[in-house]
């Protein structure tokens, strides 16, 4: 597509080392260095911004825990990229 539109470009593939955000941002230099619970913090961050229920205030909205968990188990495993029996 690139070689249709402009023919006379130069268009270089370059293989980019897939990190998380937590490392992105301990190279940025944000990471206080006298935090020890950075990692938790973050992951707990991440975890309120990506599942809904967990961005309330209070959980009494998950009427039993056992589905919390159950929805805390299907983020844990996409986010570890997870595919399941093949």
């Amino acid at each position: 597509l690139i070689k249709e539109i402009l023919p006379h470009a130069i268009h270089t593939a370059v293989k980019v080392e897939k990190i998380s955000m937590a490392q992105r941002l301990f190279r940025r230099g944000r990471r206080n260095e006298n935090d020890p619970l950075f990692v938790l913090n973050f992951t707990a961050a991440k975890i309120r911004h990506d599942l809904s229920r967990m961005a309330r205030k209070v959980w009494v909205t998950t009427k039993k825990d056992r589905f919390l968990q159950a929805h805390l188990d299907l983020y844990l495993a996409y986010v570890n990229g997870y595919a399941g029996p093949r």
